[in-house]
C-alpha cells in the first residue's frame, strides 16, 4: 500500500513538473505570449543602473507578416501600446521586435525588452 502511494505521489509530481514546463513555454518572456508554433531560445538578461535588457532569441515557421500581424493582436490584450509596427510601449517597458533572417525554413525573431 505504502509502495502504491509513493508511486502515484511520484506520477503526480512528474505531470506537475511537465505541465508546469509545458505552460512556462507558452511566453516568451514574463507576459509576451508565444506563437502556438514558436521555439523559445535562451533569455539573457543584462541589469544595470535602474534598468534591464531581457532579449530571446526565437524561431518559427510562419512568416515575417504573420509574426507582425499575432503580436499586433495580441500584445494590447497585455497592455502593450504599438508605437511603430516593430515596437510597443507599456508603462516603463518598451519591447522591440526584430527579425535576423527569412527563408523557406522560417523566420528567426529576436524580442528585447528594456525596463527602465
Amino acid at each position: 500500500m505504502k509502495k502504491h502511494i509513493l508511486n502515484t505521489l511520484y506520477i503526480l509530481s512528474l505531470i506537475f513538473c511537465v505541465a508546469g514546463s509545458a505552460q512556462a513555454e507558452n511566453f516568451i518572456s514574463g507576459d509576451i505570449p508565444a506563437m502556438e508554433d514558436m521555439w523559445v531560445g535562451e533569455h539573457i538578461q543584462i541589469d544595470g543602473f535602474g534598468d534591464s535588457i531581457t532579449s530571446v532569441l526565437t524561431s518559427t515557421p510562419s512568416t515575417k507578416k504573420a509574426v507582425l500581424t499575432y503580436y499586433h493582436n495580441a500584445l494590447p490584450n497585455f497592455g502593450w501600446v504599438k508605437q511603430s509596427t516593430q515596437q510597443y510601449k507599456r508603462g516603463s517597458e518598451t519591447l522591440k521586435i526584430s527579425f535576423r533572417e527569412t527563408d523557406s525554413d522560417g523566420t528567426t525573431v529576436e524580442f528585447n525588452l528594456l525596463s527602465q
